[in-house]
C-alpha cells in the first residue's frame, strides 16, 4: 500500500520504467488508520467506530459502509490497518484494545504509534500521527478521532 502510494505521488522523481509504474495502480482511499508498536510479544487490537456507530475490528472486518480491517496481529509489531474507500461524512473514533503482552517491563512500556490519513494517496492527503504510552494491558483506550 505504501509503495503504491509513493510510486503514484512521487513517480516523476523516481527512476522507474513505464512498465514498472503500471504495476502500481492508484488506490486512493478516503480514510486509512494504521497502528504499530514497539514490543514483539504484544497483542493490540485496532477498533474504528464509523459515523453510524458500527465498530470495525478483528471480528467485524468488513463493515456495512465498506470499511476493511486487516488481519489481527497477535504477535510482532503490527501493523493493524483500517481502510475505507468511500467514507460518509461524520466523526470516526479510533480505539485500541491493549489485549496482552509477554514483555518484561525492564524493556519499558509499550508505545503505540497511531497514524490517521484522510484522502490517502491523493494530492489533498492529510496525515496525523500520535504516540501513545500504554500503561495496562486489557485496557480499551480511545486514542483519537477525526471528522471526514
Amino acid at each position: 500500500m505504501e509503495l503504491t502510494r509513493l510510486v503514484n505521488t512521487c513517480g516523476k522523481k523516481l527512476k522507474l520504467t513505464k512498465t514498472k509504474k503500471e504495476k502500481f495502480k492508484e488506490m486512493p482511499v478516503d480514510v486509512r488508520v494504521v497502528i504499530d508498536w514497539n514490543h514483539n510479544d504484544t497483542d493490540i487490537d485496532l477498533w474504528v467506530v464509523d459515523p453510524n456507530g458500527e465498530k470495525a475490528y478483528y471480528n467485524n472486518a468488513k463493515t456495512k459502509i465498506g470499511g476493511r480491517m486487516s488481519e489481527d496481529m497477535t504477535e510482532g509489531y503490527g501493523p493493524e490497518v483500517f481502510m475505507l474507500k468511500e467514507a460518509p461524512r461524520g466523526e470516526y473514533k479510533i480505539l485500541v484494545d491493549y489485549y496482552a503482552d509477554n514483555v518484561q517491563k525492564i524493556f519499558g512500556p509499550t508505545v503505540l504509534k497511531v497514524t490517521m490519513f484522510t484522502n490517502y494517496g491523493r494530492s489533498n492527503e492529510k496525515k496525523e500521527t500520535m504516540i501513545v504510552r500504554l500503561e495496562q494491558e486489557e485496557d480499551v483506550l480511545e486514542v483519537g478521532s477525526f471528522r471526514f
